[in-house]
């Protein structure tokens, strides 16, 4: 943000130029945002369909606290339900 608003108020375009800094900020910014949201519908859909370990109260716990925290809420919920899943521990245990 700094950056850009700096570039914007502190540096005048030169020519009608369009600075180089942005053609490569904006690209992947926009593919940070497309990877965010693939990965917010992934953790919806193991939350309502594919964790069957989790009850109705606690589905809509965890979606509005992935709402509501984001990306902050995502590596708890991992932790707590992908990588410590009951069905991957009785796979290693075999």
């Amino acid at each position: 943000m700094f950056l850009i608003f700096g570039m914007v108020f502190f540096m005048p375009p030169k020519n009608n130029e369009f600075p180089l800094i942005l053609l490569i900020i904006f690209p992947l910014h926009l593919i940070t945002i497309l990877l965010s949201l693939a990965l917010f519908i992934l953790y919806l859909i193991d939350i309502l369909i594919n964790n069957k370990s989790l009850v109705d109260d606690k589905k809509i716990l965890w979606v509005v606290l992935l709402f509501v925290g984001g990306f902050i809420t995502m590596p708890f919920y991992w932790y707590m339900y992908v990588w410590k899943s009951p069905k991957h521990a009785a796979k290693k245990k075999s």
